[in-house]
């Protein structure tokens, strides 16, 4: 949405272009689905969009526009100790902190195009050099909303195949400064259960195999789990969901 539009259209609103960029901040209220709107506010920056928009309007399509994109963010990319363009490596996609920039992340659904997973990257050799490095443009002439009191980025670390939600666990969350050269060492922990687990009932042996029972992101985890449930309880009440959960395709995103 350009701003400078907004502001020179008088057919739209007669508000300061200060005011507008003040409205426009309320957007960031939208990151967090336990905030209390300021009502008045809300009823206001309400009435500028749908004039704008000359009527409903797509909330995702808003706050994936006011994102800064991976295109311009990402300056260079190497994996296995190749250089990739950086957009063959990430993906702009829907996390807990709203849409970033994603390597790995395979989870179906969670965009609203028809594009199929991408295959799990996996690392051929140990060492610095061959796993993921990336050059990143920390724009800090731009920290019009920020969630924290910080310069720089939120690194998320989480299961490939699952919607990175910290309050379900399994996820790992890094801080990172700008001009500075950061490392993070990942290492992993895997637990197996034998086939003959399988024999036993579920309420017997209290754990769940992945492909015994579906969510909507795909095969079940403990996590995705607890976000779905999460999200059909919101859906539930509220007849509506926070734009940063994964696509449900009852779920019109449109104002």
């Amino acid at each position: 949405m350009d701003v400078t539009i907004l502001c020179y259209r008088s057919n739209v609103t007669k508000l300061s272009s200060d005011e507008i960029l003040e409205l426009i901040e309320q957007l960031g209220d939208a990151y967090n689905s336990m905030h209390r709107f300021e009502i008045t506010r809300y009823d206001e920056l309400n009435r500028v969009l749908l004039d704008f928009y000359e009527g409903d309007y797509d909330m995702d399509a808003i706050m994936k526009e006011l994102t800064p994109q991976c295109t311009l963010m990402l300056i260079k990319c190497l994996f296995n100790g190749n250089e990739y363009n950086c957009s063959e490596l990430f993906s702009f996609e829907k996390t807990q902190d709203g849409y970033c920039c994603t390597f790995n992340y395979i989870i179906k659904g969670n965009t609203n195009n028809d594009e199929e997973p991408m295959e799990v990257r996996t690392v051929k050799d140990l060492g610095i050099e061959r796993g993921l490095t990336v050059v990143m443009e920390p724009f800090l002439d731009d920290y019009f909303y920020t969630f924290l009191p910080v310069i720089g980025w939120k690194v998320t670390l989480f299961n490939p195949t699952d919607y990175p939600d910290n309050i379900s666990g399994g996820v790992t969350e890094v801080l990172v400064s700008p001009l500075l050269e950061s490392y993070l060492e990942i290492e992993a922990v895997s637990f197996y259960s034998t086939g003959q687990t399988k024999s036993y009932p579920i309420s017997k042996r209290k754990c769940i195999f992945p492909n015994e029972i579906r969510t909507r992101y795909g095969d079940y985890s403990y996590s995705d789990c607890l976000v779905d449930c999460r999200e059909q309880l919101i859906w539930k009440m509220c007849k509506c969901i926070p734009f940063y959960l994964p696509t449900r395709t009852e779920v019109n995103s449109k104002r």
